[in-house]
């Protein structure tokens, strides 16, 4: 009865002293509590309401390294569900490229000077410098901090070997342009449809995690826009799943899907919608 309108209490009132349930004084003792709850109520919910996070937060990643290499990747992303910031601290890099892209012209790379400018305050940290050394520096003063993803560009395959296993266990994702360029090669020869896929103006490859407890628990098949997309893999518990249509979503679960560009930033913003 408190979570009603003061109307149907009052109906019910009637209704339950008619059928002898209530005396007059228990009427009465309900009308008052309905009548406190109406008034009282809204006061301390007016005090108390505060707004909640975006419902899709944008991902936020900043890049160290402003070259040919990064700024059209930080183009692309900007244009998409992330929130972009490039950093140098080399005024050619930045004079050559701060009309292009959003660039921060920073005096050093020193980790404590970085930490105080916000540099590591973001979701994800891409070290795409091509000195090898300074990037394993700033990889591990990212990871010491807590910056959740730290990507790290490493040319210098000696330096990559010595220190690989380092990196792992610190949870630092690593590539260089090398190994990237052979790996699409031999996609491309292996699946010829992949270059087409990835450079397709149609359709595109997505990746959301979970956060609407709404499919928590729903069947891949029983998705409302299955026929939308189609899903690939589940990245959950630090393992790949690939998916059936019986396989059951699970909150904080990482969907990799493709799509047309049309239908998914609706489908990603429902997924990922706190919920």
């Amino acid at each position: 009865m408190t979570s009603t309108t003061l109307t149907v209490v009052l109906a019910t009132l009637q209704v339950a002293q008619h059928l002898n349930k209530l005396t007059s004084q228990q009427s009465g003792a309900f009308l008052l509590a309905a009548i406190l709850t109406c008034v009282i109520g809204p006061l301390l919910f007016n005090r108390r309401y505060s707004d909640e996070e975006e419902d899709l937060k944008k991902t936020e990643v900043h890049f160290i390294g402003t070259n040919v290499l990064t700024v059209p990747v930080a183009q692309q992303l900007a244009k998409g569900w992330f929130q972009v910031q490039m950093y140098t601290d080399r005024q050619t890099n930045y004079s050559a490229f701060n009309s292009e892209t959003n660039v921060i012209l920073l005096e050093n790379l020193n980790a404590n000077d970085l930490v105080d400018q916000g540099v590591f305050d973001t979701d994800i940290i891409i070290l795409g410098q091509s000195n090898s050394k300074e990037n394993y520096r700033l990889a591990k003063a990212a990871k010491q901090y807590g910056v959740p993803r730290v990507i790290a560009r490493f040319e210098d395959a000696n330096i990559l070997d010595d220190r690989r296993e380092t990196l792992i266990k610190m949870g630092v994702e690593v590539y260089n342009t090398q190994d990237v360029n052979i790996s699409m090669l031999r996609a491309l020869i292996q699946s010829p449809s992949t270059i087409e896929l990835l450079s397709s103006t149609e359709a595109a490859v997505y990746e959301v995690g979970l956060r609407n407890r709404k499919y928590v628990d729903i069947q891949v098949r029983n998705l409302p826009f299955i026929d939308d997309i189609t899903i690939t893999q589940i990245y959950r518990e630090k393992r790949f799943i690939r998916p059936s249509g019986d396989t059951p979503l699970k909150l904080n679960d990482h969907i990799l899907f493709t799509s047309n560009k049309q239908d998914a930033p609706r489908i990603r913003r429902e997924l990922g919608k706190l919920n």
